[in-house]
Order: C-alpha cells, then sequence, then structure tokens
C-alpha cells in the first residue's frame, strides 16, 4: 500500500502515460490515475504535490516561515502537455526545452523580451522573471478565488510557479541545474541588488510589500524611455524594467500577458528539471527519499521518459517559422 501511494509509484504511472499515446486515450488508465491522485491527497499522503512560495515583496528570508500552497491543476496539464512535446515535438517540429526563449520566440508579439533570457545562467533568468512578475502582480491585485476564466487559470500558475522557482534559487540551489556556486551567486546578486533598490537596510529587512513596490517601481526610470535594452543593468534592475514593459503590455491586453507568464513558467519548471551531471542526481535522489519537491518529482519524470536539457538553454531561441519583432532591440 505504501508503495501504490508513492512518489515513485506515480512517477512511473505518469511515465508511462507520457510515453505511450495509445494510454493517453485508455479511459481506464486516465481513471486509475485519478483515483490513486484522489485517494492520496484523501490520505495526506506525501504524494500530494505542495509548493513552498517565496517573493521578493514580502519579507521571510526563513524556509520554516514560507507558505505553501498546492499545484495547480491547470499547472499540472500544462507541465505532462510540455514534457510531451519536449520528447515528441510539437506540429511536427522539434519543441527543445529552453530557459524561456523558445515560448517568447514562438509568440512574435512578445520575441523582443527573449533579451531577458539572454544569459546561460537559468537561476539568473528565474530572478529576472520573478521579479517582473511580483511587480505585474502587485499592480494589479485582487484575483478572486475560485476564478474560472482563462485568465483566472494562467494568473493562478505563473503566480505559484513563479515563487516556487524563486524558492528554489535561493533555498536549494542544489537542485538547479547550474552549477551551485553560480546559483548562490545569483541569490547573493539579488540580494545586493535589491537592497540598492530599496534604498535603506530598514526597507530591505522591515519594509512593507507595498513600501517595497513602491521603492521598486521608482527605480530604473531613465531605462525605460529608450528603444533599447542597456547591457550594464544588474538582475534587479533588468526586472524592475521588464516588470514596467510587462505592465505596458498588459494594458493593451490582459489576458495575454498572464498566458505569456503562465506558459513562461511552465517552460522554466520544466526546463531545470533534467539532470546536469552525477551530482545533480544525487541531491535529486536524497530529496526524493525524503518525501520530494516538486522539481525532483519533474526530475525523475524526465529521467523515465529520457527528455534532456539542450547544452546551452541559452541559445535555444527561435521556433521554426517565426521572426523577431522589430521596435524594441538590445543595445549593442
Amino acid at each position: 500500500m505504501v508503495f501504490v501511494f508513492s512518489n515513485w509509484f506515480m512517477v512511473s504511472l505518469l511515465c508511462t502515460y507520457t510515453a505511450r499515446r495509445r494510454w493517453q486515450e485508455s479511459k481506464t488508465y486516465r481513471g486509475t490515475l485519478r483515483h490513486i491522485a484522489w485517494i492520496s491527497s484523501k490520505l495526506s499522503h506525501p504524494s500530494r504535490v505542495t509548493l513552498k512560495q517565496f517573493s521578493v515583496l514580502r519579507v521571510s528570508w526563513l524556509s520554516m516561515t514560507l507558505p505553501t500552497t498546492s499545484l495547480p491543476r491547470q499547472a499540472k496539464r500544462s507541465i505532462m502537455e510540455r514534457f510531451r512535446s519536449a520528447a515528441y515535438g510539437r506540429d511536427g517540429f522539434p519543441a527543445p526545452l529552453s530557459n524561456g526563449k523558445y515560448v517568447l520566440c514562438s509568440m512574435q508579439r512578445y520575441s523582443h523580451l527573449s533579451w531577458f533570457c539572454d544569459t546561460k545562467s537559468v537561476a539568473e533568468v528565474i530572478i529576472t522573471w520573478h521579479i517582473a512578475t511580483s511587480l505585474l502582480e502587485a499592480t494589479y491585485p485582487g484575483l478572486p478565488r475560485g476564478g474560472t476564466s482563462p485568465t483566472d487559470h494562467h494568473r493562478t500558475v505563473e503566480t505559484k510557479l513563479s515563487k516556487y522557482c524563486s524558492y528554489l534559487v535561493v533555498f536549494h540551489p542544489e537542485l538547479l541545474p547550474d552549477d551551485r556556486e553560480c546559483t548562490e551567486r545569483v541569490y547573493e546578486d539579488m540580494k545586493t541588488g535589491l537592497k540598492e533598490a530599496l534604498g535603506s537596510r530598514w526597507n530591505y529587512y522591515l519594509g512593507s510589500e507595498d513600501a517595497r513596490y513602491m521603492k521598486m517601481m521608482a527605480t530604473n526610470q531613465d531605462k525605460l524611455g529608450s528603444d533599447c535594452w542597456d547591457n550594464t543593468m544588474t538582475m534587479v534592475q533588468k526586472g524592475i524594467v521588464l516588470g514596467n514593459v510587462l505592465q505596458g503590455e498588459a494594458n493593451g491586453d490582459y489576458g495575454a500577458v498572464w498566458n505569456l507568464l503562465a506558459d513562461l513558467w511552465v517552460e522554466l519548471i520544466v526546463c531545470v528539471a533534467p539532470s546536469s551531471g552525477d551530482e545533480h542526481v544525487k541531491r535529486h535522489e536524497e530529496a526524493l527519499v525524503l518525501g520530494g519537491e516538486l522539481i525532483t518529482l519533474l526530475w525523475a519524470l524526465a529521467t523515465h521518459t529520457g527528455v534532456t536539457r539542450p547544452p546551452s538553454t541559452s541559445s535555444v531561441a527561435t521556433p521554426v517559422g517565426e521572426d523577431v519583432e522589430e521596435g524594441v532591440r538590445p543595445c549593442a
């Protein structure tokens, strides 16, 4: 009974479901998955997927004090679909994992934002987009509980995955594919950048969410009027500038921006799942024995299905047939 409701068994079932198309059409197999998941949740078994939530706008630097939430059903479906497309392609074309560029360049109107993914450090991409996402959420507060529109679902997905990915950077760098020291440097750079943006140690350690938001939105105004991005910007500055850009996009098409962010955060969580070396495998195996983070369950899924990450995720960008949008360009 313990094995049937274990993470390993659930991963095995999901891998089989992902790998075999005829099983995806089997009502019996789908019903088995649903029943096991339902019983597991009723028994409060560790295989129920929960996520720790870290936000740069909230003062909570201890893991034990972080809020915990469940993985939305829509996120589960989107993650499984991304694994399928990574394994088998999409519409007859390859769909390699990326650090977000694939998603941005598959939506031509947002392809210019791929500059904010132009780094080999996936941890840096996570923090940059987390800052931008958090600022956008604060600009448009009041998401109704239980909202059922597509935009509600997209916003729920991106909010929870954004905060979970940033939690991994801050508290579990060993579970990310970057070199651990590199990820820890990203975290230190984030703290330094936040202190500069917030203006004082008081705002950094004790400032309210509203105060942090206002301080961050008031910075980098000189960089918003240009038609190009400044390569001298720090990671935090990039996140703030990107947040302002997303707000402008949301003013024009609110739903499309949340759809973009939901797809981007699904892309990132799947991108960081495959193994990057023996030490990385060891850390995930240790985490899985303890019950497992979501990222560890996805690592096991990637291992079983053979989904891998290209050697340099920053180089995976434009899907077949898409051109980069003109009008906003990176600085030379």
